[in-house]
């Protein structure tokens, strides 16, 4: 079992009982000001990695897009929680892009290519209108093979500016990361996220919680 707590600043007094804990911040973009060099730093890094942005995943690449984002989606700190890695499979995906249209959801995603075809990393928004002026970005990673060359921050930035092309009336970005992932706490800093709030998630068998409720 799994609960949530968000934490604003404020002190709070916790009953010790045993549990795994995890904690996140969530973060927000503002576009005045946005610091424009940082979606000109990935091509000079990356000079021979082309990007490429999709609503639907394309028949020719799924495959290999559902296994990058299922190896980035697992990369991500759990801390000490017990959680399952996640799969997802091309029927899967093909199911939440129905999904996300079948609510009025604009599901954006770049990706960069290498020469020999491999995707080396993804970023994806989602866009709902009734949200408008926020939109939310959701999952960004790099494969191990190809860390270190600055395409996450590159993958950030130029979606920001596709943002702006693309939904004119959002002003908003929002985004969250666990409070242990330094690296995209650092690509986050440096395009100007500032951290809103931070949530702490706490998970305990069923059992201790009844001992605990019926005390």
């Amino acid at each position: 079992m799994c609960f949530s707590v968000d934490c604003c600043g404020t002190h709070h007094t916790t009953t010790q009982i045993k549990q795994k804990r995890g904690q996140g911040a969530r973060a927000l973009f503002f576009f005045d000001p946005f610091n424009f060099q940082q979606t000109k730093d990935g091509p000079v890094r990356s000079p021979d990695s082309k990007l490429e942005f999709f609503q639907d995943a394309p028949d020719g690449i799924i495959e290999e897009y559902c296994r990058v984002y299922t190896e980035v989606s697992n990369q991500a700190p759990r801390e000490d929680l017990d959680v399952g890695d996640f799969t997802l499979t091309p029927e899967l995906r093909r199911q939440s892009e129905k999904f996300q249209k079948d609510n009025d959801v604009t599901w954006l995603t770049a990706i960069t290519r290498e020469p020999n075809g491999d995707i080396s990393g993804l970023t994806e928004v989602l866009y709902r209108p009734s949200k408008d002026p926020l939109i939310i970005q959701d999952l960004t990673g790099v494969p191990k093979a190809y860390r270190g060359s600055g395409k996450g921050k590159w993958l950030k930035a130029i979606m920001l500016l596709e943002i702006k092309k693309r939904f004119p009336t959002v002003t908003t970005v929002v985004t969250g990361n666990a409070t242990t992932n330094a690296p995209m706490l650092s690509i986050n800093e440096r395009l100007g996220f500032k951290v809103h709030k931070e949530s702490i998630m706490a998970q305990m068998k069923t059992e201790e919680l009844e001992k605990y409720l019926t005390k």
